[in-house]
């Protein structure tokens, strides 16, 4: 069993608080991807698991021991960095070696281990190239294979994909999720880029300012932020968030006002809202639709044309902006006037908090 729990890890460095009492249960065998924006402080927690860095305060536990206090390689970890950390001078097989060489590992048994991880990664026929002679895809891949050889209970990745193309990054995620289908081993991926999370994690931890905004599947995470912040760093276009006051709200249903005479309605639960209150509202773009009449009227400004499927840029009357997701064919052009419809149970409501108002309770049974 290869679970990782973090117990309120804290990290300072002088006055400033990295990371801010981490509470997190890592599944056995589960792949978790930790993302946020630049300095929310998940290399550090990454760090702090790898035994790189030492938490202020708090404990981390793998396979249910307490290991706060050891060295990394006490751990029984292997990380992947985004620099890949090749030796020039060496060959794949000695650099994938060259860890199995501190476990006084035979040299028939080395080269046991280097053939199977080769033989998973398809890297056989590079064995004998320099690193300097391998593409970016292909030395990550070695990087990847000299962590497998070890034998790890838990990897760790250091935004590993951040120096390919886009092509390759996405060939490598795809990789990257079959391996850990293959191996089965708990795998913890650090990343700044939700795509990369959305698209690999069985289970992603969004992080903001050092604290841990939401923990869920990638889908439970886009369908239900449970933050402003988490509705807007999640999706690709990112949801539309508009600021508006409430009309009148209650137990099922909160209607709102966005710029000067437009309403909105949002099956959440509003008790507690008051009339005049601010709030935002939240929309995805696919769940936007194009309609004659009705809806939110705006301009379209530009349209992103990406084959199955179009992103429409718009403007309402106020100026704010908005994003919606139609076919890829459509026939609308800039400079159009169209109305911009969700139906209530998609619209989402952040209070003043940035918390997510709950859907209305089902009625019982």
């Amino acid at each position: 069993m290869a679970e990782v729990s973090l117990h309120a890890i804290t990290r300072r460095f002088g006055p400033t608080e990295v990371l801010r009492g981490i509470d997190l249960e890592i599944a056995d065998g589960s792949f978790t991807v930790i993302v946020g924006p630049s300095g929310c402080g998940k290399s550090t927690l990454l760090r702090i698991l790898a035994g790189l860095d030492a938490p202020t305060s708090g404990s981390l536990h793998i396979a249910g021991r307490d290991v706060t206090g050891l060295e990394p390689a006490e751990r029984r970890i292997a990380m992947v960095f985004q620099n890949y950390s090749l030796y020039p001078h060496m060959s794949v097989r000695e650099n994938m070696a060259f860890p199995l060489r501190s476990l006084r590992m035979g040299r028939a048994e080395r080269a046991a281990a280097i053939d199977r991880a080769a033989d998973i990664l398809r890297i056989g026929d590079l064995l004998d190239r320099k690193p300097a002679h391998l593409s970016g895809g292909q030395r990550q891949r070695v990087a990847i294979g000299r962590a497998i050889v070890r034998e790890p209970s838990v990897f760790l990745f250091d935004e590993p994909l951040s120096n390919l193309d886009a092509a390759l990054r996405g060939q490598m995620r795809v990789e990257l999720a079959e391996l850990h289908r293959q191996l089965g081993t708990t795998m913890v991926y650090v990343t700044h880029d939700q795509v990369e999370a959305m698209t690999m994690a069985e289970r992603i931890v969004v992080l903001n300012g050092g604290r841990v905004e939401q923990v869920g599947a990638p889908m439970d995470l886009y369908r239900s932020p449970a933050t402003r912040f988490v509705a807007g760093f999640i999706g690709q276009p990112p949801m539309n968030l508009l600021q508006a006051t409430v009309v009148r709200a209650d137990v099922a249903h909160v209607v709102a006002m966005i710029g000067a005479n437009q309403h909105i309605e949002a099956a959440v639960d509003g008790r507690g809202l008051a009339p005049g209150e601010a709030i935002s509202i939240g929309v995805r773009p696919d769940d936007l639709a194009v309609v004659a009449q009705g809806g939110i009227p705006v301009r379209l400004s530009v349209l992103e044309r990406l084959g199955p499927q179009t992103v429409v840029h718009a403007r309402t009357e106020g100026g704010a902006a908005l994003s919606a997701v139609v076919a890829g064919d459509t026939e609308l052009a800039p400079g159009d006037r169209v109305g911009l419809f969700a139906p209530a149970d998609r619209v989402h409501v952040f209070a003043s908090s940035g918390q997510a108002l709950p859907r209305p309770p089902r009625p019982a049974l």
